[in-house]
């Protein structure tokens, strides 16, 4: 468990072979078994960690992905995911458009911390209805630094969310954030 600004960030995995391999294929291969193999491994290894029951209110959101990736890609990882946690939880994934992604960003790989904050400082967005008193798991394929999760973060918690835990498939070891 990584602490973040906005609550904690739960990952199933370490980062590392052979989930690295997946997630690659997820993520740069176009390869959507290989997400769903993510999602499962997300809801058996965090369910318990997460929620007994769930929280009331809860909304499962995923980090946006930019358009550009998304179209290159035909999905957002995330996206599935986060359906998989929330059919799990019997709780609303948000659908796409409410969280947004307001820039492209270039991609985080072999940035330090710092340069992975400015990067994303302000790149999302929030256009859904009011958060106020909702619990939120942003839900994301893999967090290094923490960096992307945060910023996604800041519109959900200006929207009023009273607690926003980040949620993802793998966690890279020993970053610094």
């Amino acid at each position: 468990m990584r602490v973040l600004p906005f609550g904690a960030c739960h990952a199933a995995l370490p980062f590392e072979p052979p989930v690295r391999a997946i997630v690659h294929q997820a993520k740069y291969r176009g390869r959507r078994g290989a997400a769903a193999v993510l999602g499962a491994l997300v809801v058996e290894r965090l369910w318990l960690a997460l929620a007994q029951p769930p929280p009331p209110r809860l909304l499962v959101v995923p980090v946006p992905l930019g358009r550009r990736r998304r179209r290159g890609r035909g999905y957002n990882q995330a996206a599935l995911l986060a359906e998989a946690l929330a059919r799990q939880a019997g709780a609303p994934c948000s659908p796409p458009g409410q969280a947004t992604r307001l820039r492209e960003t270039a991609p985080q790989v072999g940035r330090t911390g710092a340069e992975r904050r400015a990067a994303v400082e302000g790149a999302f967005a929030w256009h859904g209805p009011s958060l106020r008193g909702a619990t939120v798991w942003l839900v994301d394929d893999v967090v290094t630094t923490g960096a992307t999760m945060a910023a996604a973060a800041t519109p959900l918690q200006q929207a009023g969310a009273s607690r926003i835990d980040g949620v993802a498939a793998a966690i890279v070891c020993g970053r610094g954030a």
